[in-house]
């Protein structure tokens, strides 16, 4: 039976893969990228995007919290 990943733990180990990626996909002179591909690279722009989608999602989850209930006096 394959274990759920948690939200945080999947957008952490995301983060991670797109910090990977974007490391061997630096630009390499003024028109190709490391990988070899022509700039912009593609793998880059989608990593970029990733990291920060995940970041974001990271951010929301880490704020969220379960608030106590508070009791209301009768009106």
């Amino acid at each position: 039976m394959k274990r759920s990943i948690r939200p945080a733990e999947s957008a952490r180990r995301q983060i991670a893969a797109a910090t990977f990626l974007l490391s061997e996909h630096q630009p390499a002179g003024t028109t190709l990228c490391s990988c070899g591909r022509l700039l912009p690279c593609t793998v880059a722009i989608a990593s970029s995007r990733a990291h920060e989608h995940n970041s974001t999602v990271l951010a929301l989850l880490n704020a969220t919290m379960e608030l106590p209930t508070i009791a209301v006096a009768g009106r």
